[in-house]
């Protein structure tokens, strides 16, 4: 949805541009013209190959790997998502290469040099604090069972006895991006976090006094492949305990969280191919009118 809501909004900027353009012809609005259609088409072309890579998932011609948590064996295993995983691990230091290269063949300020080093670093720390098992789908980046709660990533592992509460929350960074997260509300938060690895210790310790988050232990669901809703559901079938905006007379019913049948899913991917196409004529029609196509 929202990359279907970034398409429309480049769409409609660049009829905004054209008519400044027409009303105060300068080259500025044309320059900003131009390149609000070329990021219109790759958001266009980057949605056409995402709905043609849903397509050839559920025509089976591609193979579709694991899904998004398995129940198996008395627990709830939850996996990262594989594409996010790619995307926070492999563009990072992909864009750092590019960086790379055009620095060192026409030189470059401080500046440039420092954000090849950042890029590189967050694909390293992505890497090294997932590891390759858990973004290649083969290993649970999240374990839920009778026990508790495990996050085998940041050392978290809170039994279901210290639970108060959850706080499923989403932190606001910029327009269209989100953190979402799943607060952990101890009964005795001094005793749990003395067992829990130091470095959740230590981000306690940074929350509080930044006064950030909605509880003390938090984690972090924005690689893993499930949404907040299926994941609910999954502590359901563990906990009846309280979890904050999700009364449990709503999610213990049998249809919480469940999927849409696979009609409607089919529809929905026929109407976005449909939007997609039409978008992709009107893009292709400016083209002609800006005299670039």
């Amino acid at each position: 949805m929202k990359h279907l809501l970034a398409t429309v909004g480049c769409l409609a900027a660049i009829f905004v541009v054209g008519g400044l353009d027409h009303l105060f012809p300068s080259g500025v609005w044309t320059a900003l013209g131009v390149t609000l259609v070329f990021v219109t088409m790759g958001l266009v072309i980057a949605g056409a190959l995402r709905l043609l890579w849903h397509g050839l998932l559920r025509l089976g011609v591609v193979h579709h790997g694991p899904p998004s948590f398995r129940v198996q064996d008395g627990e709830t295993d939850v996996y990262v998502h594989r594409w996010k995983g790619f995307a926070y691990t492999v563009l990072p230091a992909a864009l750092g290469l590019l960086a790379l290269v055009l620095a060192a063949k026409d030189g470059a300020p401080w500046e440039i040099w420092l954000g090849i080093v950042v890029a590189f670093a967050i694909s390293g720390v992505l890497l090294w604090r997932y590891g390759p098992s858990r973004l290649l789908d083969r290993a649970p980046a999240l374990v839920i069972d009778a026990h508790g709660i495990r996050d085998p990533v940041k050392g978290i592992d809170v039994g279901w006895d210290e639970v108060e509460r959850l706080v499923p929350w989403e932190q606001v960074l910029f327009t269209t991006a989100t953190n979402r997260w799943l607060g952990i509300v101890p009964r005795d938060e001094e005793a749990v976090l003395a067992h829990q690895a130091r470095s959740v210790q230590i981000a306690a310790g940074l929350d509080k006094r930044a006064q950030v988050g909605e509880a003390p232990i938090n984690v972090q669901l924005n690689l893993l492949a499930t949404t907040t809703d299926e994941l609910v559901a999954q502590i359901r079938r563990y906990w009846d305990g309280p979890i904050e905006g999700y009364p449990l007379e709503r999610t213990s019913r049998p249809g919480f969280a469940v999927r849409r049948s696979r009609g409607h899913r089919f529809l929905v991917w026929a109407g976005n191919w449909l939007i997609a196409a039409a978008i992709g004529g009107v893009i292709i029609a400016l083209c002609i009118w800006l005299g670039i196509a």
